[in-house]
């Protein structure tokens, strides 16, 4: 009883740890194309 619970806990715990990876990943692709259209609208890119 007292490892599944442990278990449990612990797919818990990757399942946010991924959770938090695909947001972090979803920043940094927000992040990107915010300073790619910075660049464009500097005319430093096209």
């Amino acid at each position: 009883m007292h490892q599944a619970r442990f278990r449990d806990r612990a797919e818990a715990g990757e399942e946010e740890r991924e959770r938090q990876q695909a947001d972090a990943d979803a920043d940094l692709e927000r992040r990107k194309a915010a300073a790619l259209d910075e660049l464009r609208m500097r005319g430093k890119l096209r």
